[in-house]
């Protein structure tokens, strides 16, 4: 996926190693659990969360549609 979207690889590794990283993913990992948040993604749509979309984006957007005022 890195080479795919150009990314320098050295940088993107470097990040994701780091310890400011892993601290911050535990830190939002953290405040998601509290808030009764499953998983990614997560999305609220009139205070009704739509967890762990699937695949199809006509599903999705439906979805949406559905919860719009």
């Amino acid at each position: 996926m890195v080479q795919t979207v150009n990314l320098d690889s050295q940088n993107f590794f470097k990040c994701i190693e780091s310890s400011k990283t892993k601290q911050l993913v535990k830190e939002m990992a953290e405040v998601g659990a509290k808030a009764d948040i499953p998983g990614t993604p997560a999305f609220f749509i009139n205070g009704k969360m739509l967890s762990g979309t699937s695949n199809n984006l006509i599903s999705f957007l439906n979805y949406i549609y559905d919860y719009i005022d």
